[in-house]
Formats: C-alpha cells, structure tokens, sequence
C-alpha cells in the first residue's frame, strides 16, 4: 500500500478534516496529448490515445496512487516543549491552532523542538508530523471544465445544492486564483486527477 504526501491551501484543511471537501484535482503533469483516457488493470496507470488511431502507447502514472492508498497531508507546524514532553501545533488558516502529541516514530531531536519554536512550512514537515491520513476512494482523469455542480461543491467543502447554479462559477474563479499564475487556467480545460478521499483515524 502506497503513502504519499499532499499539500492543501491552508482553507482547505479544515473542510478536509471534517469530511466536508472529499474531492480534489490536481493538473496532470506533463499533460497528455490526445483522448479517451484509458485506465490500466494496475489501477494507476493510464494511456492516452495519441491522434485518433487508436494507439494508446503514451502512459502516465498517477502520482498519487490508486484507490486503497493513503495520503499524508502536509501543513504548517511547529514544535514545542511542554515540560519534558515534546508537542507538535498545527496552523491551518486564520488565528485557528491545534496542539496534538506527537506520533510514534517521531524524531525528538529534531530542531523544531526548542525553547522558542518558528512556523516551518507544510513542504518541511516529515510524515511523522502529520496529523491527517486520507484513503484514496477513487481515482480517475478527466478534463477540468467536466466537473459536475455536484463536484463543484464537494471542492468547495459546501453543503449539496447550497449553490444552486453559483457553484460552477464559484470553483472555477477557485480554481484560478490558485492555478492560472501556475499556467493551468480554467480556460485552458486542462486534464486533471480526480481523487475521491476520506479522512480515516488511524491507531498511533
């Protein structure tokens, strides 16, 4: 079974955690050329047919896995001493916090345990950091401007039907506030990994 790290907008987590975001795309890099994605029996690699003639010799593995997998979700953190107990805080948006003790296999000397801890970046946590572990549901490829009302607001984090029919325009100006300076507008109709996920408790 496969772990691989993900990173979200710091918004985002807390709709992740509660269940309420249990969709997310992510740009298919580099991006393939053609049509008709096919999924392989591995469940994880897909062809592409390259000019209509049926030859599906371009293959991309999804870098996330495939349904069963987990994801560790990367945030920003801190370390700090209470007493003689090492703890970890977490930042995911906005003045909010959260304090757990760390998990098994954590490092003690790692130098974010000090007496005056900084904020290191989600792309410096290590996986015993982590305090979220998601399973992939279900993976598939399509293009981005595919995406359903209803999918729209699974990415919003938005109660179903909330929207009515805002929700579409709603995830697309989402969607390029964080991805058209990256070169991947909605516009564009790029293709995109489609992950189903759900948060799942794990025994430490």
């Amino acid at each position: 079974m496969k772990s691989t790290p993900i990173l979200f907008k710091p918004e985002a987590i807390p709709l992740v955690m509660s269940g309420a975001k249990p969709v997310t795309r992510r740009v298919i890099n580099p991006q393939p050329k053609g049509w008709k994605p096919v999924v392989e029996a591995d469940g994880i690699t897909w062809s592409w047919c390259q000019h209509g003639d049926m030859d599906y010799s371009k293959r991309i593995r999804c870098p996330y896995g495939r349904s069963g997998d987990k994801l560790w979700v990367k945030e920003s953190w801190r370390g700090w001493l209470a007493g003689p107990f090492p703890c970890i805080e977490y930042r995911h948006g906005g003045d909010e916090y959260g304090a757990n003790l760390p998990r098994p296999g954590y490092n003690a000397d790692h130098p974010a345990f000090c007496s005056k801890p900084k904020w290191r970046g989600p792309l410096f946590m290590p996986k015993w950091a982590s305090r979220i572990t998601l399973e992939i549901i279900n993976v598939s490829a399509e293009r981005l401007q595919d995406i359903s009302e209803k999918d729209c607001e699974y990415e919003l984090g938005v109660k179903p039907n909330s929207l009515g029919n805002a929700a579409y325009g709603t995830f697309r100006d989402l969607w390029d506030q964080i991805n058209a300076k990256r070169g991947y507008p909605f516009s564009d109709n790029v293709w995109v990994w489609r992950i189903e996920i759900k948060r799942i408790n794990e025994q430490w």
